[in-house]
This record gives structure tokens, sequence and C-alpha cells, in this order.
């Protein structure tokens, strides 16, 4: 500091001090007076200051939509009371002016109370108002009190001064004043410089916490702030946005939305909401809400603030429902177009009271009125109102559709509906209401009705074919049995060669007759759906060489049959034997019928599947072929390829329809090829399991009648037949046993009530005054009689042996039999009491066995089959094994089926399997090295045949 200026301190000092020597006193006195006055000053001005401030926060509230009152409000209110408290407690005089003040103030709090609790549109505008008319007033009394305060301030200086002369003591004193208030003001703006930062940092964090993102603008719409929300939320940062106007941000098709958006606002007073779709920096289209007000109503030019609110999601599931509303509407007219075109079908919807809420044309004339908010009691009795109700009420608790038929009876003519009842479910899942549907079906029931009766009609007529052909049947087969079995009888009697020729005769017609029989028995089954199917283990190559060596001997001259089976073929099979060798006899019999020259070939393969096998088989013949117009029609009942084939080769056309529908029943197929006059080809197809070899019984023992085995039992034969009687009692003398013939089951009533010692009972079933079921019935009830009874029947309708033996019978035999079968069914039935002479093959197993030949009965004729098999079936043997030699493999295989036929017959079972093993391998070129050692074998077992024949020959 240079002297100048010291100087000029001290003389500015020494002046002061001068002054306050002589004015100390009124000094004293006006320094209270003026820290008192300048205290109220500036308590006056932060009145002055927060009265503002509140007024900034309710707008703020406002603008922001929070309508809560601001803690921040309640603490100014609280400070500008405490201060107009000061105020009139140091100023008395002033009491009057603080009173208006005061009263402004409270008036001030009323307004901005009522601003914070959400006025409708006109009360706030009238608030706000009233708010800028009380800021006027208070600001008015507030500068006239600090002017007069000023004026009185300035009166007591220049009263106090007066004394004062010396104009640099006024100078320094006002110097004095000038540095203290510009040290005051200098310190109160760093405060409020230093608070305003903490207030704009405080409401910064507080448009960053809302939810909406914020963004004000100036008169122009340039942006002048974003808070954090909105750069997040269109991928702009502060910087980019700032400066940039808000309506760049808009799509072209909200331009003129903003445009209107912005001259609202221009006019308005309280805040526009507008919808416009912005653009992100990345493209993205965003709905928002636009919600802008001013920021001073006043002062438009301070610009607008504006809050933003992503609404894409709101939006789009608002279209979502739009669209959904309209689908809604249009699914409701087309069912109302639905409803409009329905005649026969019944429609309508109710609530869970039971009210119609909607119903179809068809309803209405049902109802004979409108039923749209009425109930069933409005149209049906008490008691059908009470039943549709507990209908309606089963649907809604189970929550399930409810079918059932309806039979309107108020109606001249019955009318039936086929009525459904389900439950209607809102978008919640909630049922509210019950839908109905009933379509008239009254010509239906009529047509049921018709087709029940019809059907009724069709199963009578079935029942009484089936009683026709159980009874013809049981007719034919009697006479059929007396028949075969006393013919069977003369043929064991010694007959002259031309009696002999007319027996067979005789017995070749009876089997013709009853096949036929047999035949028209399967087709009424299988038309009937009665055919059933065993499920058995059985062993299929013995099946298939039983049939081979069956047709071998029956072979006419000329003719070739040949049997191939594949390798892999499994011995044992799970499915129906019976009806696999029906099949089979059927197609090879019809083969043989029909081919009078040249070579049958069987073939027999297998294809494994999960279930087990694909057994494939075909017959090819060289017979007389069929045309192709009549492939079809051989698989017909009754039908045959022309007129002419029945006349020439008889039959009844039945063997082939039976094997189909037997395969098709079965899930198999067949299929045939053929060419007029060169032959024809049956393959077929059947599906079999696997079967257990363990399961198949191997029979050893083969059981021999003789004269002794009935020795000693008595029988009683009931039977009305004479031929029959004739045929049973020469059968069981011949095994030694002793019978007792009644005519029918009254007259073996009788016997069995006096003399019941008898061990078997031969009951037939269809006798006059009293048949076979009624009289076992009696003996098993009344006589308590529990003598074996062996039901003998002609008839053999399925499902005959269950009801035999129901009605207390032991055993079934059906006419005509085979004498074996009734000796073993007999044997059976007695037990192990019988004499039977028994041969075990296992351990002595015969080289042949002439067993079939000698009941021919014809001597001349067996010594020429001897004769011929000694002749050539040693030199068939020595060709196979030259063949072998050679390695010619397909004269093997011709020899080896050729050799096959004589053994066969003589029953050379070891030789036969052994020749059938020479001739697979050579067709199937597997095993060529064994072949050599098999015909070294083949020839030795002949050797043996041959000598013992040679003896037989010799003897005989």
């Amino acid at each position: 500091m240079n002297r100048k200026n010291i100087s000029i301190v001290l003389f500015t000092m020494l002046v002061i001090g001068s002054y306050l020597f002589i004015n100390v006193g009124n000094f004293k006195e006006h320094n209270r007076s003026s820290s008192l006055s300048l205290k109220q000053i500036n308590t006056l001005k932060e009145i002055n200051y927060e009265f503002l401030s509140t007024a900034f926060f309710v707008r703020e509230s406002i603008i922001r939509g929070d309508y809560s009152v601001n803690e921040k409000v309640k603490s100014l209110h609280s400070s500008i009371d405490k201060k107009l408290f000061f105020l009139k407690s140091t100023m008395v005089d002033q009491e009057k002016t603080l009173d208006t003040i005061s009263n402004l103030f409270q008036k001030r709090k009323k307004i901005q109370f009522d601003l914070l609790a959400k006025p409708g549109k006109g009360l706030q505008k009238e608030l706000l108002k009233q708010t800028d008319s009380n800021t006027t007033a208070f600001y008015k009394v507030t500068n006239s009190l600090l002017s007069r305060w000023e004026k009185l301030e300035h009166k007591k200086a220049l009263a106090i001064n007066f004394y004062s002369s010396l104009f640099l003591a006024v100078l320094a004193f006002i110097s004095a004043i000038i540095f203290i208030n510009k040290s005051v003001l200098l310190f109160r703006t760093q405060k409020q410089l230093k608070q305003t930062r903490v207030n704009e940092k405080q409401y910064l964090e507080f448009v960053e916490n809302l939810a909406d993102a914020v963004v004000a603008t100036d008169i122009n719409r340039y942006i002048t702030f974003a808070s954090s929300k909105f750069s997040k939320m269109f991928g702009y940062t502060t910087q980019e946005l700032i400066g940039k106007n808000i309506i760049e941000l808009g799509s072209s098709d909200s331009i003129q939305e903003m445009k209107a958006h912005k001259h609202e606002l221009k006019t308005s007073q309280v805040p526009i909401v507008s919808e416009v779709l912005f653009i992100s920096k990345n493209g993205k289209m965003v709905w928002v809400e636009l919600k802008s007000t001013k920021i001073d109503p006043d002062r438009r030019e301070r610009g607008f603030l504006h809050t933003v609110k992503d609404i894409t999601e709101a939006r789009s599931i608002k279209e979502e429902l739009k669209a959904s509303e309209k689908e809604r509407k249009k699914t409701l007219n087309l069912l109302l177009d639905i409803f409009q075109n329905l005649e026969s079908t019944i429609v309508y919807v109710k609530d869970l009271k039971g009210t119609y809420l909607l119903a179809s044309p068809s309803a209405k004339k049902f109802f004979g009125m409108d039923p749209v908010g009425k109930n069933n009691y409005d149209f049906f009795s008490q008691l059908k109102s009470t039943h549709f109700e507990k209908l309606d009420n089963e649907v809604i608790s189970s929550r399930k559709i409810l079918k059932f038929e309806y039979i309107n009876e108020e109606n001249i003519q019955p009318a039936h509906f086929m009525m459904v009842r389900f439950p209607l479910f809102d978008s919640t899942g909630e049922i509210y209401g019950v839908g109905v549907i009933a379509n008239d079906i009254t010509e239906e029931v009529q047509r049921r009705e018709e087709l029940i009766a019809a059907k009724e009609t069709a199963e009578y007529s079935e029942r009484m074919q089936e009683q026709f052909l159980a009874n013809m049947s049981h007719e034919i087969r009697t006479p059929l049995n007396g028949i075969s079995g006393m013919n069977r009888l003369l043929l064991e009697t010694h007959l002259t060669e031309q009696q002999r020729d007319f027996a067979n005769s005789i017995k070749t017609s009876a089997i013709n007759l009853l096949d036929i029989i047999n035949g028209l028995l399967d087709l009424s089954k299988i038309k009937a759906g009665k055919m059933t199917f065993e499920t058995i283990d059985f062993d299929v190559l013995e099946l298939l060489d039983h049939l081979n060596r069956g047709f071998q001997l029956n072979l006419k001259q000329g003719i070739q049959l040949e049997l191939n089976i594949d390798l892999s073929l499994p011995k044992v099979l799970l499915g129906d034997p019976l009806q696999l060798r029906q099949i089979l006899v059927n197609l090879i019999g019809n083969a043989i019928k029909f081919t009078s020259e040249g070579k049958i070939v069987v073939t027999i393969t297998a294809e494994k599947n999960a279930n087990g096998i694909l057994l494939k088989g075909s017959v090819a013949d060289s017979g007389i072929g069929i045309s192709e117009e009549k492939i079809t029609e051989i698989f017909k009942p009754f039908v045959q390829a022309e007129a002419e084939i029945t006349r020439q080769y008889g039959g009844t056309g039945l063997g082939l329809s039976i094997t189909k529908q037997l395969l098709e029943l079965q899930g198999g197929t067949i299929d045939v090829s053929s060419e007029l006059d060169k032959g024809s080809t049956f393959s077929f197809t059947l599906p079999l399991g696997l079967g257990d070899e363990t399961k198949v019984v191997i029979k050893t023992k083969e059981e021999a009648i003789s004269s002794s085995s009935f020795k000693g039992r008595k029988f009683l034969l009931v039977e009305d037949q004479e031929v029959n009687q004739k045929l049973i009692f020469n059968l069981i003398k011949k095994a030694g046993g002793q019978i007792v013939i009644a005519q029918n089951g009254k007259e073996a009533v009788h016997i069995l009530e006096t003399n019941n010692k008898f061990d078997l009972i031969l009951m037939d079933l269809h006798m006059p005054e009293m048949g076979g079921v009624t009289a076992t019935s009696y003996i098993r009830k009344t006589l308590k009689l529990k003598i074996p009874i062996m039901a003998m029947t002609a008839s053999a309708m399925k499902g005959e042996r269950e009801y035999c033996l129901f009605n207390g019978m032991d055993e079934y035999l059906s006419k005509p039999f085979e004498f074996t079968v009734f000796y073993k069914k007999i044997n059976e039935l007695l037990g192990d009491k019988l004499e039977f002479t028994t041969t075990d093959s296992e351990i002595t197993p015969a080289l042949y066995d002439l067993g079939q030949l000698a009941e021919l009965d014809d001597m001349d004729y067996l010594m020429e089959i001897i004769t011929t098999y000694i002749e050539t079936v040693p030199v068939i043997l020595s060709q196979i094994q030259e063949a072998v030699y050679l390695k010619n493999w397909d004269d093997v295989r011709s020899h080896a089926h050729k050799a096959k036929s004589p053994v066969g017959l003589f029953q050379a079972t070891a030789l036969y399997e052994l020749l059938n093993e020479i001739e697979c391998n050579a067709k199937e070129k597997t095993a060529l090295n064994t072949c050599s050692k098999q015909a070294e074998r083949a020839i030795e077992l002949n050797n043996s045949i041959v000598a013992e024949l040679k003896l037989l020959k010799v003897d005989c």
C-alpha cells in the first residue's frame, strides 16, 4: 500500500475518530438501531425469496403431474411463518403492515394447497390467476415496507450527520456502509449460488428418478435439456440432443400431429398430451406419450417442459385388442349369418342363471317366440324346466360337454333331437354361460329304427339259415355215417375185385360228399362271423411232410408233386395248424384236380418280422389255366371259371372262396396269376408267430386196437338210426366189448333205472321222444349217475360241443368219424383200464410201414407195388450217387424228388427225410459236401428195406 493510500486511510480514520468522539452517544444509539433495522430488512428480503421459491416448487409439482404436497414447500412455509413472527415482535410500529403481509401469505398457502389438491382445469386456471394477483400484492406491500425502511434509515443518517460538518466523515461513513453492504451481498450471493447448485443437483436427481423421460425445449422446440432416460430411449448422447429440434425425432407420419400439438400448447394453460411416433437413432420405431406444458405460463419465451413415456408395448396391446375386437365382431357377424341360415339346427346360449342370451332363428321357431331375455319356465313345464336346469348345472359343475338325445313329444309327431350342451369360457377361463346345439335327427332315428329292424330280420334269417344248415347237416351226416361205417366194415371182409372196386367207389363218393358238407358249413361260419382260430405251437415241417405224403399216394399218373421248403423256415410256429392245413389242402387239391399231366410245385418260404414271421406260399401247376377275364370270379362262392369245367371236373366252387376268407380272417392275402392252357400259380401270405419247440407234443407211440381191448366193458348205445346202430355195434364187438342199444333217450333212461352197470354211454343228440341233452340231464340230476357220456351227433355247428359239455356230457364226437378217433376218445374217457397194444417208435423205429397199403386188402396189388419198388428205387438212388459224383446238382435234385414218391408210399420215414435233405441241399446249393455221404446212407437204408421186402414177398 503506497503512502497516498495510507494518508487517505489515516485521514479517514482521523475524521471518523473525531466524528465518533463528538457524536459518540448518538453513534451508539444509531449503531444499535441500524443493526436491528438491517436484520429486519434482511429478514423481509429472505421472506420475499422464500415466498418466490414456494411458487417455483408448486409449479414444478404441477408440471410433473405429482400433486402430493412437496416437503420443501412445507419447510418454506414454516420458515416464513417464523420470520414474520420475528418481524412482528421487533417492529410493533409496523404491526398493520406486517398483518397485511401475513394475511397475504396465509392466503398464498391456501391457494398452493388447493393447487396441490389436483383441481379441475377450470379451477386450476382460476387458482393460478389468484396466485399471480396474490404475488403482486405481496411484493407490493413488502417492497413498500422496504422502501419506507430505507427512507427512514436515510433520514436517521441525515439527522445524525446533521451535526457533523465534515464531509469526509459522511463520505467515510457512506464508504463503510457500501463496503459492508457489498461484503454482505457478496457473502449472500456466494451462499445463494451454493444453495442454487445444491437445489439444481437435487432437481436433476429428482428428474432422473421420475418414471418418465423429461426434456425441455425453447420456444422454437430446440432441446435445451434432456434426462438420461430420454437419451437412452432414443439412443442419443445428451450432447447430441442439445440443440436438436424435437420435431426431428418424430416420424414423417407424426409431423402433422406434432405441429397440432405445438399449436395447441401455445394457447393452452394446461398440459397437452399427444401420442406420436418417434424414431430412435438406430431406426427403431418408438410410440410415446408426449405431455407438454409451459415452463412459465406468463412467459412463453422461457420454453416448454415435456415428459415422454414409452407406450410402444401398451399401444401394441391396444392394437391387438382392437384387432381382436374387430375379429370378434367379424366372428359374431359370421355367427349371426350362420344362425340366419340354420334350418334344422337349433343354437342358443344361456347365462349361468338360465336366461337366454342368444338364439338362432330356428331356435325362435322351436320356442314359438324369441327366447332372448327369458328362461326355461317361460316355455316348458315345471318338470321339464327343472330337468333342463339340472343338465345345465351338470355342464357348469363338470366343465365338460354333455351329449344326449331329446324327444320333443309336444308335437303331433314326436321330434328327435341330438342335443349338445357345452360350457362357455371367458378369457380368464371362467364359465360365463352354457351353449346348446340341437340337431333334428327325427329322420335319422327313423332310418336307424328301420336299420335295426332290418338287422333283426337279417339276423333272424341268418339264424334260420344256420339252423337249416345244422338240421341238413344232421340229416345228411346221419345216413352218411352209416354208409361210411358199413362200407368200411365191408372193405374189411373178403371181397371180389369188382366188389372191392364198388366199395372203394362208395368210400370216395362218401368222402367227397363229406367235403361238400364241410365246405358249406365252413362258408356258413365265415359268413356269420363265427369262424374261430386257434393259437397253438405246431411243427410246420411235420405238417408239410404229412401233407406231401398224403398227396403223393393219391397222385394221378403223369403228375409230379414237388415240395420246396425254405431252409430258414422255423420248425415250430404259433398259429392254427388245422386252418393252415385246410388252406394248403384246398390249393394243392385244386391244382391236382385241374392238372392232367405235368408238375405241381409247392413252395414255402418265411420272412421274419417284429411279430414272428410272414409265411409265404405258392402252388404252381401246369394245368388248364384261367382266362384273364375270369380270374376275378374264381374266389366267389359256387363259381368256377367255366360251366364246362363243372361238368368235366366236378366240384362246388367253394374251395378257393373258403381259402381266401380263411387267409384274410387271419390277416393274410392270396393272389393268382394264370395263363389259359399253361397253368396257374396261387400265392398266399399268412402272419404267424414263432413257436416254442418244448411245447410241441412229440408222439412216440401208436395205439392199435385188438380184439381184447374192450373185453369186460359194457356200453349203452342211445341211437335211433339203424345203420349207425350196426356200425357202432360192430366197432365195439370188434374190440371185445358188450353193447346194449336204446332207440331214444326215454328208453335209455328206463334201462338205466333198472340196470346202471355200464362203463360208458354213447349218446346221440337228436332223437324222437327224448333227445340226448334231456336224457343226459335226467341221468345226472335225477338218477345221480356219474357214468361217462360221449355225445355223438351228425351236427357240426359251432358251439355244440360246448353246449354238450355244459349240460353234463364228458366228450363229443362228430359224425362221420375215423375209427381211430372213436377208439381214442373212448380210451381217454375210460382211462388206462383198456388193454391196447403199443409199439414204441423211438425205441424200435421201423424202416417202412405197409399199413396204408394193407388197408386196401388187395394182396395182388400190394405184391405188384412191392415188386415195382424193388426194381425202381435202387436204380434211382444209384443215379443220385452218380450225379453227386459229377456235381450235376439239378439231376441230384430231380432224382431225389422222383425217389420220394415211392418211398413215401411205403412210409419209409428215415429214408424219405434223407432224400428230402438231399433235394433241398441240391436245390439251394448248400452243404453240398455232405450229399455224397447222404447218398451212401440212403443206399444202405434202401438195401435194408429191399431185403425185408424180398423176404415178405417170399413169405406171401
